[in-house]
């Protein structure tokens, strides 16, 4: 016979299962709703939400539910949807992050492959070999990310950037057909050279010149000196840099002359740039523009 404590022990225990009952369905309700979201393609609101059911307490339905299964299924959800939006690099990104969960590593390696494409299409070289680097082996990226770099590296020759320098060194190595060509190119010296008005007051004339120095072997410099001309009455002017520049520097330097005979912004001038050796790596034929000159 049951005494007074039992009664009231055996009356909690039914309020317990009646409360547990009615948690689990509520927890199967949200989770049913969550579910729809993911298949309606709320992706970021069902991981939250998934996030949030996993830190319930873990009985009846919520024990046996699989949030990593879950969390990986929405996940795939979204990385196919970019995938038919033609988002390939996104859904690279997407397919990475899932692991080995189903198809995944070979869902990667696709859109890396189509990614790459995207890009070379776009003329995105740098880009392209990237992609293709990062699906290598499947079908022929190996030889399109050498395709890439050569491409890169014929695009930027004469302005060529560090990638540049070692795509050309592995193509040339492997004896890629034009990366030997391409490669002399690279390794020589290139000028932009840019001017405007420095000073303009009476007499006295000055035009602001500017030098950036492009390519050249790795780790050179080199002093840069400019030789100016009037191509009216032919008279020339010398300047050389105090310091060595490298690839990617500038040097500064002006034109000036002191005459109200004529202004230097109205005749034609020719500036020739010359590397230590004596190489001309560069020249500019014009007249001085008079627009102050903005650094790029």
């Amino acid at each position: 016979m049951a005494s007074v404590t039992d009664t009231g022990r055996f009356g909690d225990s039914a309020l317990r299962d009646e409360a547990l009952e009615s948690f689990d369905q509520l927890f199967r309700k949200t989770l049913t709703q969550v579910d729809a979201e993911s298949e309606a393609g709320n992706y970021d609101d069902a991981e939250k939400d998934y996030a949030l059911l996993q830190e319930l307490p873990a009985v009846g339905v919520a024990a046996q539910t699989d949030f990593e299964g879950k969390l990986l299924e929405n996940g795939y959800r979204e990385a196919d949807a970019r995938f038919a939006e033609g988002k390939y690099s996104s859904a690279m990104d997407l397919f990475g992050k899932l692991g080995d969960y189903g198809d995944a590593p070979t869902r990667t390696l696709e859109c890396g492959y189509l990614a790459a494409g995207q890009h070379m299409e776009k003329e995105e070289y740098k880009k392209a070999a990237e992609s293709y680097m990062l699906c290598a082996g499947y079908k022929d990226s190996d030889e399109k990310a050498l395709e890439a770099k050569y491409l890169h590296c014929l695009s930027c020759a004469e302005k060529p950037d560090d990638d540049a320098y070692d795509y050309i060194e592995e193509l040339a190595a492997s004896g890629y057909p034009g990366a030997q060509a391409v490669r002399d190119v690279i390794y020589q010296w290139h000028v932009e050279i840019r001017n405007g008005l420095s000073l303009l007051v009476g007499s006295q004339q000055s035009s602001h010149i500017r030098v950036f120095l492009y390519g050249g072997p790795p780790g050179a410099s080199t002093h840069l000196r400019l030789e100016t001309t009037d191509n009216v009455d032919g008279s020339r002017t010398s300047w050389t840099s105090k310091d060595t520049c490298s690839r990617g520097g500038h040097v500064d330097a002006s034109y000036n002359a002191n005459t109200y005979e004529f202004s230097i912004f109205e005749r034609e001038h020719t500036i020739k740039v010359y590397a230590d050796d004596g190489q001309l790596i560069g020249s500019w034929t014009g007249v001085f523009t008079t627009d102050f000159m903005q650094d790029g």
